[in-house]
């Protein structure tokens, strides 16, 4: 028969101890032997659960807080409400195919306003204008971006 080896190590079984307290009950059950194995075969890991003891004994001394008859009146006479906002309540039983539609216009106007109040840009004159003698003979790596950005065709800007 072969003999079955303990594969548990130090720093897991001190993260069983920090994660879940000294009571062994409370451990993964898939660990729990192999843990309480490897802790008889190690004097720092018991020293590390006698100090997880004392911890547990402290926590446990603190009393649970109860919150006041006053209190849970307070929370009981809060109506259900849900987690956020309905700004279009009310619309009623309408609501949710509206919702959609109202974002659409409120880009539409936006756009448009946008557009209105903005100057205008001067496209057309960019466009007409003639190169002087040195822009002729200067290549500007920006100038095919920008006229496809606008529509021109590639080299049709400033040429």
């Amino acid at each position: 028969m072969i003999a079955k080896t303990n594969t548990m190590t130090d720093d897991r079984v001190r993260a069983l101890i920090e994660a879940y307290g000294a009571d062994s009950s409370r451990w993964p059950a898939e660990e729990r032997a192999s843990a309480l194995a490897r802790i008889a075969e190690v004097d720092e890991l018991r020293v590390a659960l006698d100090g997880a003891h004392a911890l547990d004994a402290l926590l446990n001394a603190v009393p649970t807080p109860s919150p006041s008859p006053a209190l849970r009146m307070a929370l009981k006479d809060l109506p259900d409400q849900p987690r956020g906002s309905n700004w279009f309540g009310w619309l009623g039983a309408f609501a949710a195919p509206w919702q959609p539609a109202a974002g659409l216009v409120a880009a539409g106007v936006l756009g448009l306003w946008i557009g209105v109040t903005q100057p205008d840009f001067p496209l057309p004159a960019l466009l007409d204008a003639s190169p002087t003698a040195a822009e002729a003979d200067f290549e500007d790596p920006f100038d095919d971006a920008a006229g496809s950005a606008i529509g021109a065709g590639t080299g049709d800007l400033l040429r």
